[in-house]
């Protein structure tokens, strides 16, 4: 029998080079304590103490919501980086501690998407093209790798 899991949640990424994260030294180690916490949305471990990162809450990509992004890539021949902010777009639902800065939504084909003026704020962060990559990015392997568990 097959049954349909039991929480599809929203779930949030902090940019590994954020100033309030506190990672090991070895390359190695460091990518590791990232993954385990991206993976299980615990990161006060890893958090600097009396800082706050900037979260970036994003809904899952997955099902009908990740069929339509890849028919969109298709059909509108999207290069890589397009479509990894195109990823991050279509599920960004807010951002903490990113100053006074709110989300904006639109809509695009009858989806839910942030707008311009909210990647452009992105972009306008130091790292901002290094954010919007690494998100898109990891947005996009986890949606390859199917639902998130309780992130």
């Amino acid at each position: 029998m097959i049954k349909p899991p039991s929480i599809i949640a929203e779930y949030s990424l902090i940019y590994s080079g954020d100033s309030a994260l506190n990672l090991p030294a070895d390359p190695k180690e460091a990518a590791a304590a990232l993954d385990r916490a991206r993976e299980t949305n615990q990161w006060q471990s890893l958090l600097k103490e009396g800082e706050m990162p900037t979260l970036f809450h994003v809904r899952p990509l997955y099902g009908s919501l990740h069929t339509w992004f890849i028919g969109e890539v298709n059909r509108r021949g999207m290069v890589q980086k397009e479509s990894v902010e195109f990823a991050l777009r279509l599920v960004l639902e807010r951002i903490d501690n990113f100053g006074p800065f709110k989300v904006g939504h639109t809509t695009d084909e009858g989806q839910r998407i942030a707008t311009t003026e909210t990647i452009d704020a992105i972009y306008a962060a130091p790292d901002g093209r290094a954010i919007v990559e690494e998100l898109g990015l990891l947005i996009l392997v986890r949606a390859q790798q199917g639902l998130p568990g309780k992130s």
